[in-house]
């Protein structure tokens, strides 16, 4: 979970998903969600933005127990 005190991050705006496959025959793909649909991207170097970014929202998170007690808070 990313906190609000970390402020306007690239994780607002849409939801997406990395696939990797074991097969080298099937490429990494990204899938993005927005507002009224969504896109399967398969170009390389967009898959590869896209895991960019994912790194970054990763280490913007807290952890797993800061995040569960975040949550505790929220619903107490």
């Amino acid at each position: 979970m990313i906190p609000r005190s970390i402020g306007s991050h690239d994780g607002l705006y849409s939801n997406f998903i990395i696939a990797g496959f074991p097969e080298r025959a099937e490429p990494d793909l990204a899938y993005v969600e927005y507002g009224f649909g969504s896109l399967q991207i398969e170009k390389e170097a967009e898959v590869r933005a896209a895991s960019l970014m994912f790194e970054h929202l990763a280490d913007l998170a807290l952890d797993d127990n800061d995040s569960r007690a975040l949550i505790e808070g929220m619903i107490t």
